[in-house]
């Protein structure tokens, strides 16, 4: 992982964290505003479970969100990493030990969706591995035709 002054914390479920969860869901607001993270995307309720690496001083570089979609399914939710640190290998490592955590929880898999233009993720996705298995097709609909 990057800087030695970095450390990987969690995982954590989101309702349960305290003070970073307030970096994290302004982490999500600038994700959002750089188009990286859907503005449509759900809310998030508080039993997600979260993964991050900070500074020294305990600000979030980046942060990893998931939660178990049952049936041994892992539902990737988020990776963000702020511009600063970014190109340090630390959303691999956030992947990489969602990965580690899960196996060893007895998933069977971890899915994620990202959007064609997200190409930080899907360079991401393939680099630990991941596999393209479909694509999502969205009609929009004129609300004056019936």
């Amino acid at each position: 992982m990057g800087e030695a002054t970095a450390t990987m914390l969690g995982p954590c479920r989101l309702g349960a964290m305290g003070a970073p969860r307030k970096q994290i869901e302004a982490m999500i607001a600038c994700g959002q505003a750089e188009q990286a993270i859907p503005k449509q995307r759900r809310v998030l309720t508080g039993t997600e479970d979260v993964l991050w690496i900070a500074d020294h001083n305990g600000n979030v570089l980046a942060m990893l969100i998931y939660f178990d979609l049952g049936e041994g399914r892992t539902w990737l939710d988020i990776v963000y990493v702020v511009p600063g640190a970014r190109r340090r290998g630390y959303a691999g490592s956030l992947l990489q030990r969602l990965k580690a955590l899960q196996h060893e929880a007895g998933q069977r898999s971890i899915l994620f969706g990202t959007g064609l233009d997200n190409i930080a993720m899907q360079s991401l996705g393939r680099r630990e591995g991941f596999a393209e298995r479909c694509i999502e097709f969205e009609c929009h609909l004129n609300a004056s035709r019936p």
